[in-house]
C-alpha cells in the first residue's frame, strides 16, 4: 500500500526543517509569504531586505509536485530580483528523481530538466516556504 498524499506532505514538510537549520546556523527565518490569487496563480512576498545576502530556500518537491515546483521557481525569481548575493535551493525530496536517465529511446531525462529549470531561475547562484539567511561564515556540523 502506498502512503497517502497527506502522509508524504507531513514527512517532507520544509517549515520545521527550515526552522531547525536556521537555529543550527544561529540565524532567523526571512519573513515571507506564499499565497494564491483567486485563479490559482502563486503569489510571493518577501517582507525584508535580502540585498547582498546568501539565501537558502527549503522546498520539497513532493505532492502536489507541480505546485511545489512552481512555488520554488517563483520564490527563487523573487529572491534574485531582490538582489540576493547567492541563492541555494535545498530540496529534501526531489520530485522526478526516478527519471534521471533514459531507459528507452526518445525518453526525457526529467530530473535533469527540473535541475536546469531551477538553475535558470537562479537557484544555485554564488529554494508555505521558509527562507533562511546564512551568517557570514556558516558552518554545519
Amino acid at each position: 500500500m502506498s502512503p497517502k498524499v497527506e502522509d508524504l506532505r507531513r514527512q517532507f514538510q520544509p517549515p520545521q526543517l527550515a526552522g531547525e537549520i536556521a537555529a543550527n546556523l544561529e540565524t532567523e527565518l526571512v519573513k515571507s509569504e506564499v499565497g494564491r490569487f483567486s485563479d490559482g496563480e502563486i503569489s510571493v512576498q518577501i517582507f525584508e531586505s535580502i540585498r547582498g545576502a546568501d539565501v537558502f530556500v527549503i522546498q520539497s518537491l513532493c505532492a502536489p509536485v507541480h505546485d511545489n515546483i512552481m512555488e520554488l521557481l517563483i520564490v527563487i525569481d523573487a529572491l534574485r530580483r531582490a538582489s540576493a548575493r547567492s541563492i541555494t535551493a535545498v530540496v529534501p525530496y526531489y520530485g522526478y528523481a526516478r527519471q534521471d536517465r533514459k531507459s528507452q529511446p526518445r525518453e526525457p531525462i526529467t530530473a535533469k530538466l527540473l535541475a536546469n529549470l531551477i538553475t535558470a531561475a537562479g537557484g544555485f547562484t554564488g529554494s508555505h516556504h521558509r527562507l533562511a539567511r546564512a551568517p557570514p561564515n556558516p558552518r554545519i556540523l
